[in-house]
Order: C-alpha cells, then sequence, then structure tokens
C-alpha cells in the first residue's frame, strides 16, 4: 500500500487531510507536540520546525517507513521544505523555494503580483512614512503569519496613533465585501482543475463556506492561476468592481480541502496523476454548504 506521510498532527490542515486519505492509503502523521493522534494509522513524534535537525529528523522518517509522499501542512515549515526538498526521498507537495518564499512573506507576496500583473490591495512594510499614506479603514497585520491570525483593522485616528512602528508588520489597502478562497490544480496536460468558495472566518480560520459558481470569478481565477503557475496554489481574495484582487496565497493544502474535496480532490488526485492513473473528474456539484465543528459537515448538497 501506498505510504503518505503528513506533517503538523493536530492542525486543521493534517487532520482533514488524514481523514480524505486514510481509506486508499496508509497515512503516517508528524508532529511536535502529540505523542498520539487517533486519526492516522501512526504518528511520529519529531523536533520543532526550528530545531537543526528537524529536516534530517523527517529524511529518516521518510527512508525507515518507506514513505511515498509527504504533505507539509505547517506553513512555517513550507519554505524550509522547499529548500531542503531534495534531501527528502519522495514525492513532496511543495513548489520551489523561491516560489514558496513570494507566497510565505505578504509584502514579497504583493510584489509578486504586481510583477505579474495581478490585481491585489495596496501594501506597504509598516514604518512611520507610509502609515499617512492609507486611508481609513486599512489592515495593519504580520508580514510572516498563517490562517489571518493577528489581523487589526485600524478605523480611528485614535487606533492609528497606537500603531508601533515595527518592520516584521505590513499596511494594507482594505477591500469590503465578501471572502473568497480558491484551490487551483494544474495537471501534467496543463488542465486547470478549481474550487471557488465564499467563506466566513472565525479566528483566522474558515468557520463556514460555500461553493461558488460565478463565470466571471472563474474565468479570473483561470488566468490568474497561469500566471503564476503553481502546481497547487490556495488564492485568497475578494472581489471590488467585478475583479478579482488577491491578497494571500498559500502553497499547501488549505484548511478547506475536506470540504473542497466534495467537488475535486486535491490531494489523492495529485498521487494518482504520479501513480500515472486517470484524474477523477471534478465534480457537477451546484450548491454546497458547510460549517466547521469537529470535523467539517456538509449541510447542503445538490
Amino acid at each position: 500500500m501506498i505510504k503518505i506521510l503528513i506533517s503538523g498532527a493536530g492542525g486543521d490542515v493534517a487532520k482533514n487531510l488524514v481523514i480524505l486519505l486514510n481509506k486508499n492509503f496508509f497515512t503516517i502523521t508528524t508532529s511536535s507536540v502529540l505523542k498520539k493522534y487517533k486519526f492516522s494509522k501512526k504518528n511520529i513524534f519529531t523536533p520543532n520546525i526550528t530545531s537543526k535537525n528537524y529536516i534530517n529528523v523527517l529524511a529518516k522518517i521518510i527512508k525507515k517507513e518507506s514513505i511515498d509522499y509527504f504533505f507539509p501542512c505547517i506553513d512555517a515549515e513550507i519554505p524550509l521544505i522547499a529548500k531542503n526538498n531534495k534531501k527528502l526521498k519522495c514525492k513532496v507537495f511543495v513548489e520551489k523555494f523561491k516560489k514558496v518564499l513570494n507566497c510565505h512573506d505578504k509584502f514579497l507576496t504583493f510584489k509578486y503580483l504586481k510583477k505579474k500583473k495581478i490585481n491585489t490591495p495596496y501594501t506597504a512594510v509598516l514604518n512611520k512614512y507610509n502609515i499617512d499614506k492609507f486611508s481609513k479603514p486599512f489592515i495593519l497585520k504580520k508580514r510572516v503569519g498563517n490562517a489571518s491570525k493577528g489581523i487589526k483593522i485600524i478605523n480611528s485616528e485614535k487606533e492609528k496613533k497606537h500603531i508601533k512602528i515595527n518592520k516584521n508588520f505590513i499596511l494594507q489597502e482594505y477591500l469590503s465585501g465578501n471572502d473568497y478562497t480558491s484551490g487551483v490544480y494544474i495537471d501534467k496536460k496543463n488542465k486547470i482543475y478549481q474550487v471557488i468558495l465564499k467563506r466566513n472566518l472565525m479566528n483566522g480560520c474558515t468557520n463556514e463556506c460555500w461553493l461558488v459558481n460565478n463565470k466571471n470569478i472563474s474565468k479570473q481565477i483561470i488566468k490568474i492561476a497561469k500566471k503564476l503557475n503553481f502546481k497547487y496554489i490556495n488564492i485568497q481574495f475578494k472581489v471590488k468592481n467585478n475583479k478579482v484582487y488577491v491578497y494571500e496565497l498559500n502553497p499547501r493544502i488549505s484548511g478547506t480541502t475536506a470540504f473542497q474535496s466534495h467537488v475535486f480532490n486535491t490531494a489523492e488526485n495529485y498521487i494518482r496523476e504520479n501513480e500515472k492513473k486517470e484524474i477523477l473528474k471534478k465534480k457537477n456539484i451546484k450548491n454546497l454548504y458547510g460549517k466547521r465543528c469537529q470535523k467539517t459537515k456538509i449541510i447542503i448538497k445538490k
């Protein structure tokens, strides 16, 4: 049986991925927090990703357990995995280091999107000269972070005056309206598969989501995906004047993977493609609504 390694046991991304793959594959998880994990077939305790031995430990696990595929699921480890990909003797679900770095640092993401001529909200590194360039409301957030955590919307002069200058933060134009996320997969024949969701956030994570079937948005996401040219990319965006504005890119399996799999299962199809099997077709579903609880719960499916 094909063996899958998944990092970040205990986190939402890993949990959803394990549940998705458990039926057809032997899943092994890693964690620097949990010594036991009930969802995977086996869990292996590892040092924290800040440890100098982290990559070497992963390499040993991959060799000892005869791992075929590795899905890294921790935001902070993605650049590290991309940089050391060749040391891990299996198929690793990660892009090239430079492309990953452009997603990891949100100011680099802004510059990357501008270079690719993709609409994106204006963004600047926090300093005393940049604050007055932004009209209220605007967003204050870390250059490097995950799951939209630590984001603050600055609405007043009082809040603005209390901002402490820190080059590790960015200022970003605030765009009102619905929040969207899209998982996009490009196969070896350059066919693009996408799932677009409208979502509500809670504590930085998707709490509720709805499947979106909108030709205008879909067409724009396909165009953006071609410009970015990632094997898989999670695109977070808003829509302004009927145009998609991308504010964040995640080059990893997303927290809404389980929900998206009801339309297109990215992880399984990545494995199928590498095993020279036919990719499972995207399902033609018109209505789908999910709410996060212990696991993704599908409320409506037609």
